[in-house]
C-alpha cells in the first residue's frame, strides 16, 4: 500500500510538471504582444491619418532642453542628483509611452555656477511693480533672489537648474550648471 501511494503520488508530480512546462511553452511572450499591439496601433493610426479620417496637427519633433526642474535628491561633491518629472515634449507618442515617469538626472555644479534661492515677493510689491511696469519699467519678476552657497543646498526641495548646454532627458549624461535655483 505504501508502495502504491509513492508510485501515485511520483506519477502526480511527473504529470504536474509537463503539465506546467506545456502550457509555459504555449504561453505567448508577453514583450513580444506588447511591442505587436503597439505597432497595429501606429499602423492603424497612421493609416487614418493619411486618409484624412483622423485630423494631425503633429507632435512637434522632441526638442532639447536647456533647463530642467525637480527634487533634489542627493547631493554629493560637485554632482547633485535631481528627480526630475517625465513630461511629453513631441516625437514619437507610443515610445513615450514605454519611457519612465521619472528620470535621475545628474547635475554638475563647479564654481562658477551660481545657486539661488527664490523667494516669491508679497503681493502689494508685485502691484506696485506692475503700476511702474505701466511706464516701461523692466519685466515683471515674480520673485526675488539671494545667492547661497552649495552647502545651503538640501535634500528634498524643489530646484531649477540652468544647463550650459542643451540636452535631452532620455540621455545619460551628466549635465552642467549654469544656474541652480531653490523655490523657498
Amino acid at each position: 500500500m505504501n508502495k502504491k501511494i509513492k508510485i501515485i503520488l511520483l506519477i502526480g508530480i511527473v504529470g504536474f510538471l509537463c503539465g506546467f512546462l506545456v502550457a509555459k511553452s504555449l504561453t505567448p511572450d508577453l514583450a513580444q504582444v506588447k511591442k505587436s499591439i503597439v505597432d497595429d496601433l501606429r499602423q492603424k493610426l497612421n493609416s487614418r491619418i493619411e486618409k484624412g479620417l483622423i485630423p494631425f496637427f503633429g507632435f512637434p519633433e522632441e526638442v532639447a532642453l536647456t533647463s530642467l526642474s525637480g527634487e533634489l535628491v542627493k547631493i554629493e561633491e560637485n554632482i547633485l542628483e535631481v528627480k526630475v518629472r517625465n513630461d511629453f515634449l513631441g516625437g514619437d507618442l507610443f515610445d513615450y509611452l514605454n519611457q519612465p515617469d521619472f528620470y535621475l538626472k545628474k547635475v554638475k555644479v563647479d564654481e562658477a555656477t551660481k545657486i539661488v534661492e527664490r523667494k516669491g515677493k508679497e503681493m502689494e510689491q508685485l502691484r506696485k511693480e506692475m503700476e511702474e511696469l505701466k511706464g516701461g519699467a523692466l519685466p515683471l519678476t515674480p520673485y526675488t533672489e539671494t545667492e547661497i552657497s552649495r552647502e545651503d543646498l538640501k535634500e528634498g526641495v524643489s530646484v531649477s537648474v540652468e544647463a550650459k548646454t542643451e540636452f535631452r532627458l532620455e540621455e545619460d549624461k551628466v549635465i552642467e550648471a549654469e544656474t541652480v535655483a531653490v523655490a523657498k
